[in-house]
């Protein structure tokens, strides 16, 4: 009897991982079509070992070699999670891979002779199954998540814009600072995500809206008045990008995910103006999978985001063009590729002689990488970094400043080239609102380019770990965005600090 029910305990993976293969189109399968499709799975395995047993055969452990042999279908498990996270080659690939090994383990069943092994050799085919496949679906997807890094656009009018871009900057005066906080002042007792615009008049965040849902919203630096712009749209509202005259803000959004693809994120873009009426935000990009983390570039009307494709995340960039009565993303262009690393931009700078990104395991300790995009040129930026990190420049591009945190969760100890699968599952749970850091914020200053020097924040670093961080205009200060975990959940807040200067 055992056998038996564990043929079709078997089966239900690789029926439900079939609904998703036959499904075709837009309309994703219903979870009632899954669970029918695992049921019918587990009958059409119990059914084809039933018949396969009743060959004669002279094999008391016939029932249990069927049984172990059933266990193959357990390599369905690591295959339906992959394609939930819409990593490479997709649930029609995995479900063809899944239906050959069993097939195979049956008739191999068929013809076995020898003793089962009892509990410990079923106990022991399952474990490999599920190890096995877990280790198969992962080398295959990152094989083709390598495979999909493509070379990062390069051209003689890029450069040329850069250049006239680099000219066109006012320089400002260095600041001449001591690297230790003369006064902080903490702006509000929540918030996360912030960035200045209209120098330094306006500051974006997200925080909890009232239903705890998080929203995009804007402090005015010189009243103190606040105000959310996104309150009433649906979805947690996140990392809001403003342009230099805030007049338009462009964040990422996990509304339009659904139960199948709980990691698909999209950018949004919001009019400041017309927020305050009551017109809601407009959604920009339509890929499925990941559009998270935007920035403006220095080019006008000019962004850059992380992209998440079948297990491969890429920096991109695009325009924002006038269609259907408002403004949309034009042809995207690649700037970084990640391979089997997630990376996310961090910055470009107004001069847009760097730009800035970091490449990793998300929960682990990322590597800044920082180019000249007109030469090709390396650029020095800061320690290692993660995904707590943030960059700021100042209004000039010639300083910068640097967030960073070291990894608490145990995930953080995988390797980086493990990032293309941490990454789109860390985004399918909460956005990382509810992991730990350790709760020390540590932040760098100093020349683009040259040596930073760490900043001493006094008793505010110890109060949690940096969620971003905004360098105000003059780079003698900046605002800092801080989490921590309390009794009742994370909790954040927003400081302003203002360095020693002479």
């Amino acid at each position: 009897m055992f056998w038996r029910v564990w043929c079709f305990l078997a089966g239900l993976g690789p029926g439900a991982l079939a609904v998703l293969a036959l499904a075709s189109g837009p309309q994703e399968p219903s979870p009632a079509s899954v669970e029918l499709g695992a049921v019918a799975g587990g009958a059409l395995l119990l059914l084809v070992a039933i018949l396969l047993a009743r060959r004669p055969q002279d094999e008391p452990d016939r029932g249990a070699h069927f049984a172990r042999a059933a266990s193959a279908g357990l390599v369905a498990v690591p295959a339906l999670a992959a394609s939930v996270l819409g990593l490479a080659p997709g649930p029609r690939v995995f479900f063809a891979g899944t239906a050959l090994l069993v097939t195979t383990a049956l008739l191999a069943a068929s013809r076995r002779r020898a003793p089962a092994g009892g509990l410990a050799g079923q106990l022991g085919a399952a474990l490999a199954a599920l190890v096995g496949g877990s280790a198969g679906v992962l080398l295959l997807a990152g094989l083709l998540a390598s495979l999909r890094s493509v070379d990062g656009v390069r051209d003689e009018a890029m450069r040329d814009a850069i250049f006239d871009r680099d000219a066109s900057i006012e320089t400002v005066a260095l600041p001449s600072c001591a690297p230790r906080a003369k006064r902080v002042e903490v702006l509000e007792p929540f918030g996360a995500h912030p960035r200045q615009a209209a120098g330094g008049v306006q500051l974006w965040f997200d925080a909890p809206g009232p239903d705890g849902r998080r929203q995009i919203q804007r402090r005015m630096r010189a009243t103190g008045e606040v105000r959310c712009l996104s309150c009433g749209e649906p979805g947690n509202n996140r990392h809001p990008a403003p342009n230099p005259g805030g007049t338009v803000v462009v964040f990422d959004t996990d509304r339009h995910s659904t139960w199948l693809r709980p990691n698909d994120t999209e950018l949004q873009l919001l009019n400041a103006a017309a927020a305050e009426r009551g017109i809601p935000s407009r959604r920009i990009t339509y890929a499925p999978g990941p559009d998270e983390r935007p920035i403006f570039a220095p080019a006008p009307s000019t962004l850059v985001w992380s992209r998440g494709e079948a297990g491969a995340y890429r920096v991109v960039t695009s325009s924002l063009v006038s269609g259907h009565g408002s403004l949309q993303v034009g042809g995207i262009g690649t700037l970084r590729s990640g391979g089997t690393a997630w990376v996310a931009p961090l910055g470009w700078s107004p001069d847009a002689r760097t730009l800035a990104v970091v490449l990793g395991n998300p929960l682990g300790p990322g590597r800044v990488a920082a180019v000249d995009p007109a030469t090709d040129r390396a650029v020095p930026l800061g320690p290692s970094a993660t995904t707590a990190s943030a960059l700021s420049f100042n209004s000039d591009g010639g300083w910068y400043t640097l967030a960073t945190a070291r990894r608490a969760a145990v995930v953080g100890l995988l390797p980086a080239r493990l990032g293309f699968v941490v990454a789109p599952a860390l985004a399918a749970l909460d956005g990382g609102d509810g992991l730990s850091f350790h709760e020390q914020s540590q932040v760098v200053w100093g020349p683009t380019g040259g040596e930073p020097t760490p900043v001493d924040l006094g008793e505010s670093a110890a109060w949690g770990w940096p969620t971003g961080i905004s360098l105000d205009a003059d780079g003698a200060g900046f605002v800092l965005g801080q989490r921590r975990i309390g009794a009742e959940g994370p909790e954040d807040r927003l400081i302003a600090v203002r360095l020693d200067c002479s």
